[in-house]
């Protein structure tokens, strides 16, 4: 399976999965039953209203071609600290 998403999203993890879904060329509505879930579910995570649990997340990235590190933000790079 190719990946159709960049290999780091960003922002939040709504904003992630819709950029990834897009990128995917995957309306909300196609997307739902490839993870098993209602249309209404897919909007509500999208807006931000709710989150997908842990093995929605690996459904998601199955059916986007992403991995599912893709969805959660990166730890910051490490800085020196002034002394």
């Amino acid at each position: 399976m190719s990946r159709h998403a960049p290999r780091q999203l960003t922002g939040p993890l709504n904003e992630r999965l819709r950029t990834a879904r897009l990128l995917a060329g995957l309306s909300q509505e196609k997307l739902a039953p490839r993870v098993g879930v209602t249309l209404r579910t897919i909007q509500r995570w999208e807006d931000g209203a709710s989150e997908p649990k842990a093995s929605q997340v690996t459904a998601l990235a199955m059916a986007l071609g992403v991995a599912t590190s893709d969805f959660y933000p990166r730890d910051p790079e490490p800085t020196e600290m002034a002394a």
